[in-house]
């Protein structure tokens, strides 16, 4: 399990079945919005990877866009200082979606996608097959936006899951179910989940935790999370 949403940096993921729109003529910026634009790529090999679809899920009336043949996109009229979540497919690769709280500035990073086969290799790791009825979590930490991944941060959910949904720890040869925080990959996963609203609680000795590809949660070190069945949810904090 590698590259996840970086800042103009590198990280993983999974991603999610959409319906967009065909492309149109251009559109303008309108006011109250901002624009979301980066480079997707293969979250394995951080080769760029074009034609992912990317939507803001549940908003119909914003227009979805598509990365070009250099991996570039730029979704425009995205809402300001609105949580929202972001949708990103390419045929061959998982389903997922990512919490993002937008501000008034406009927003540029990089995202990593998970084939379906290497999910399943990740996930096997641990022995866990994806069950396509229920959600999975992929989590990550920074020690800043855009910055280094962060070791030794340790996450819990609410409402709490039975043993074996995790959390799972990413290292070097794929999921651990023994570790009790991130390695220096600093991601991990929750598998197999019920479809809902969870609450993440990351906690780092000495480091203060705060959302960053995530909706605020109910205090220090928390970010809500909502899981939609059939997809992955990618959340992230930075500790520092």
């Amino acid at each position: 399990m590698t590259a996840l949403p970086r800042p103009l940096s590198a990280p993983l993921v999974a991603l999610l079945l959409v319906n967009c729109s065909p492309p149109g003529p251009p559109q303008e910026q309108k006011e109250g919005t901002i624009t979301i634009s980066g480079v997707t790529e293969d979250g394995i090999t951080d080769a760029p990877l074009p034609d992912v679809e990317i939507c803001v899920h549940e908003r119909d009336d914003i227009p979805c866009t598509k990365s070009d043949l250099a991996a570039n996109f730029s979704l425009i009229n995205v809402p300001q200082s609105s949580e929202i979540m972001l949708k990103f497919f390419k045929f061959g690769y998982y389903e997922h979606l990512a919490m993002f709280t937008t501000t008034t500035e406009n927003e540029n990073f990089h995202y990593g996608l998970v084939s379906n086969d290497g999910m399943t290799l990740m996930t096997g790791t641990v022995g866990v097959s994806i069950d396509d009825n229920k959600s999975q979590i992929i989590f990550g930490t920074n020690d800043r936006k855009g910055g280094e991944r962060v070791e030794g941060v340790s996450v819990s959910i609410s409402p709490s899951v039975e043993d074996g949904h995790g959390p799972f720890y990413q290292t070097d040869n794929g999921l651990d179910g023994d570790l009790t925080a991130t390695t220096a990959k600093g991601i991990g996963a929750f598998l197999n989940l019920e479809p809902g609203d969870y609450e993440l609680t990351f906690t780092a000795p000495g480091k203060t935790c705060t959302p960053h590809f995530a909706w605020k949660g109910s205090g220090d070190g928390k970010v809500k999370i909502r899981l939609v069945a059939g997809h992955s949810t990618y959340a992230s904090a930075i500790c520092n």
